[in-house]
């Protein structure tokens, strides 16, 4: 090959199926450091101006409330979505009655955002109330301009919940639900603290952690020794501490090499150590489960063969789900792009449902109409019945710039060359010709900064983004809360 050492800015080596993506037009994107691209990611790009956010998939809404207004006087009214309540003293409001209703075997919470004018009055009803016309009266909302959460607690019932209903204040009012969602349990807020000495010596930054961000649960990293946790009085101490505040707690490992076979019996170790420390662990110091942060397309190799790197992943959640056993909850972090990605999809997730895994899906950006557009619950939740937590990133990113090339006919700076079974992808510190591969040239740049990925150093804009995307996400069934990463490596804590 008439190339030297010297003359390569960077190359990598990609399989032949995704060479043949990659025709069409490549992005390589990264760090610029001085002169040069420091790759870290590379994207078939099918025409120079393609939005990059952009998701195939179909985003499958959940059913809306159909409202009917009851009561005399025409007090209550139903305009397009919004509710009108009339000024008077005779009963009168709205009430929704799904085909299906909801259980009453347990607790649920109503959780709903509404803004308008006027204190109104949630109810639910079921048969036995609604024949004697009086509904189980759940709290009152004082409605304003801006949207406003409330949650209510429901409770269990000898026969399903039919009707939920909207009372009428005598004053009057106007009233928008813009989400509603009648749920068994409140979705958790999550996230992760990396390291060990956080929890072991300085706790007292997690319940700081725990206060300002309301958090439900904690992903931490837990060392062991052979088959037994490290520290465990110390673990076992921060569990019971944790417990008391209502901190739930679950142990993730988030090392890439896991999923290699020479690695695996110490992945079997590592949760073994997990069991047995359960098992001798009083209820109050117990861990929650175990989360499998582990990404293999971070390796070297992955892109050699992708559906290989695929097949290795699955076996290594079904032994991690064997060696734990069925009664330990599981989760699997994944980045959202593998609902649309031709060597996962819908497909590799479908063979994780006999499992029994819930998943963690990485939807890092801070554009809220990109995050929904990979919000399709439909696809690892709905369609298989497992919980599923969207984790949005707190933690620093760096700017980074994706350089487009495009094919063409008399040489550039990048060449697609066969190398055996495979393709080597090579960036040129200069523009050639006559290599025997297909040529493509450099054509633009675009910017993208680290603020369209994180949310670092703006904590209101992560408080208002997951204030305004749980509403989307609570009426799916699968919908089990928000995650948050990078919380513990960040100035602001």
């Amino acid at each position: 090959m008439p190339i030297g050492g010297a003359d390569v800015a960077w190359s990598t080596l990609v399989s032949r199926q995704d060479a043949l993506r990659l025709k069409a037009g490549i992005g390589l994107q990264g760090v610029v450091q001085g002169q040069k691209l420091e790759v870290s990611d590379l994207i078939a790009i099918a025409a120079p101006d393609s939005d990059p956010t952009a998701s195939p998939e179909t985003v499958l809404a959940p059913p809306r409330p159909v409202w009917r207004a009851f009561g005399s006087e025409e007090r209550a009214r139903v305009d397009g979505e919004l509710l009108i309540c009339a000024a008077g003293l005779a009963p009168a409001g709205f009430v929704w009655m799904p085909e299906d209703g909801w259980p009453g075997d347990r607790p649920h919470h109503l959780l709903l955002q509404a803004n308008g004018h006027g204190q109104v009055t949630w109810a639910i009803a079921d048969a036995p109330r609604q024949q004697r016309e009086v509904p189980l009266v759940l709290g009152t909302s004082a409605l304003g301009n801006a949207l406003r959460t409330s949650s209510f607690e429901v409770p269990a019932s000898s026969q399903p919940w039919r009707a939920l209903s909207v009372i009428c204040p005598p004053e009057g009012a106007r009233i928008n639900i813009a989400a509603l969602a009648l749920r068994p349990t409140l979705p958790q807020r999550a996230g992760w603290v990396w390291s060990p000495a956080m929890w072991s010596d300085t706790p007292e930054r997690i319940w700081t952690l725990q206060e300002r961000h309301r958090l439900t649960t904690v992903f931490i990293t837990v060392p062991t020794e052979g088959a037994q946790v490290r520290n465990e009085p110390l673990l076992r101490d921060f569990l019971a501490r944790a417990s008391e505040r209502g901190l739930r707690v679950w142990a993730v490992i988030g090392d890439p090499a896991d999923v290699l076979p020479a690695q695996q019996a110490a992945l079997v170790q590592r949760l073994q150590a997990y069991r047995a420390y359960n098992r001798d662990a009083p209820p109050d110091a117990a861990l929650a489960g175990v989360q499998l942060d582990i990404e293999p397309y971070l390796l070297p190799g992955y892109r050699l063969d992708p559906a290989a790197w695929r097949d290795r992943y699955l076996q290594l959640a079904a032994l991690a789900r064997q060696t734990l056993g069925d009664g330990w909850p599981l989760d699997l972090v994944v980045p959202v792009w593998w609902g649309s990605d031709p060597h996962w999809g819908p497909s590799a997730l479908d063979r994780l449902a006999p499992l029994g895994v819930s998943l963690t899906i990485m939807n890092y950006r801070t554009d809220l109409q990109a995050v929904r557009r990979g919000r399709n619950l439909s696809w690892p939740g709905a369609r298989q019945g497992r919980k599923v937590t969207m984790a949005l990133e707190y933690g620093p990113i760096p700017d980074e710039v994706r350089r487009h090339y495009q094919p063409s006919a008399d040489g550039g700076e990048l060449w697609l060359l066969p190398v055996g079974p495979h393709f080597a992808l090579v960036l040129l510190n200069d523009a050639r010709a006559g290599l025997p591969g297909q040529s493509f040239r450099f054509t633009h740049q675009r910017a993208f900064a680290g603020d369209n990925i994180s949310f670092a150093g703006r904590p209101e804009a992560l408080a208002a983004a997951v204030e305004a995307l749980s509403p989307d996400w609570w009426p799916w069934p699968s919908f089990a809360g928000v995650a948050l990463h990078g919380l513990d490596g960040t100035p602001d804590q």
